[in-house]
């Protein structure tokens, strides 16, 4: 430990004798020039250190402003079409189109007329039934046939006024129908005969064949004789 002491010494006083040497040139710089130019190589760094952290903001910053929009777009564009299907579902559904009525079958309007015409008809008095009257179901024919004088009234009205004219008491077939009137000034018969029955006309009488088969007789009295025709066409359907 002495000796390191001692050698330390030696150089120290090496470095005074040196430093306080007359004969060694002057220095080059002095206090002021070494301040100057620490405050230059501050300056220097201070401004390293500012222009790296600018740089790196600058980046940072152009960095997020590119990536908020590429956000902003991805998000928009992924929602709309979502909103605008939304959209769709939750408008009302177009009304159905209004259903036109149905036009009438041809031919419907005039059938149903006809058919109007058809019951009118069935429905006048007089009208032949179905099945026809047909021959009587009596033991002797009745003289003053009620059925028959009915039918007689509905195509010559007045005989429903005019009295029964006298008849005799001779017994004809059951199947046999009559009616006489005293109408026209004289003695108004019809007779009913049924299928198989062979007819004698008297004078100024005339006959037509029944729907059943049997023949109708009109002796009308001469004033009407002219009525003869009408009274056989409509009763020979219905008899």
């Amino acid at each position: 430990m002495t000796g390191d002491t001692g050698d330390d010494d030696r150089l120290a006083g090496l470095f005074r004798e040196a430093a306080s040497d007359g004969g060694a040139p002057a220095p080059g710089f002095d206090h002021g020039d070494v301040v100057a130019t620490s405050r230059r190589i501050t300056a220097r760094r201070r401004s390293a250190v500012i222009g790296g952290a600018l740089a790196l903001f600058v980046v940072a910053g152009v960095g997020t402003v590119v990536a908020l929009p590429r956000e902003d777009t991805s998000t928009t564009s992924a929602a709309a079409p979502a909103e605008r299907a939304a959209d769709r579902a939750a408008a009302p559904a177009p009304a159905p189109p209004a259903l036109a009525a149905p036009a009438p079958a041809a031919g419907g309007g005039s059938g149903g007329t006809e058919s109007g015409s058809g019951a009118g008809a069935a429905g006048q008095p007089g009208a032949p039934p179905a099945p026809p009257l047909g021959p009587g179901s009596t033991t002797c024919a009745d003289r003053q046939d009620p059925a028959l004088r009915g039918l007689l009234v509905e195509v010559l009205p007045e005989a429903a006024s005019a009295p029964a004219a006298a008849t005799t008491d001779v017994c004809l077939p059951g199947s046999e129908r009559y009616v006489s009137l005293e109408l026209g000034g004289g003695v108004f018969t019809v007779a009913y005969l049924p299928p198989g029955t062979v007819a004698s006309l008297p004078v100024g009488a005339s006959s037509a064949p029944t729907a059943s088969g049997g023949t109708v007789i009109v002796s009308p009295p001469p004033a009407l004789r002219d009525r003869a025709p009408a009274i056989l066409q409509y009763l020979g359907p219905r008899l």
